[in-house]
């Protein structure tokens, strides 16, 4: 999935994204937060600078391994929309928003990630929502697949 879809961010110029007010603050699970600050003590302030501390001077994220749920979804996002949760995407200036087929990437997701953050997909679909409806326009791709 990644190297398909994302690697569009190890060459992507701008960098915008994980340098921009969209990626800050993240939303972070309690063991995410734990896991973060134990392999990483002497960065305790994660998520409470901008932007974030783990970037390196090329732009690219030193934890990649252990990032946040909120960081691997990127530039996915979950809405819920009528009381069910939706797949979109903000409209934003991110390389990765030319491709139309997300098919397989959001299968993907939903069977790796989304059943250990299905506890927190309310509150994570509620998470900066009033700013990013200010700021941003999305698009919803599709329903999630909670199976």
């Amino acid at each position: 999935m990644e190297a398909e879809l994302w690697k569009e961010c190890l060459t992507c110029k701008n960098k915008g994204c994980c340098k921009s007010v969209i990626a800050y603050p993240l939303f972070l699970t309690p063991k995410e937060t734990e896991r973060i600050e134990k392999l990483n003590p002497n960065q305790i302030c994660f998520n409470k600078k901008f932007p974030c501390l783990f970037l390196n001077k090329n732009g690219l994220c030193d934890i990649h391994n252990i990032r946040p749920t909120d960081c691997i979804l990127f530039p996915f996002d979950i809405l819920k929309i009528n009381g069910e949760f939706f797949w979109v995407i903000w409209k934003i200036d991110c390389p990765i928003l030319q491709y139309n087929n997300f098919k397989f990437c959001l299968k993907q997701l939903e069977e790796e990630i989304i059943p250990d953050f299905k506890e927190y997909l309310d509150e994570y679909s509620q998470f900066r929502l009033n700013e990013f409806l200010k700021k941003y326009k999305y698009k919803i791709i599709r329903k999630v697949n909670l199976n």
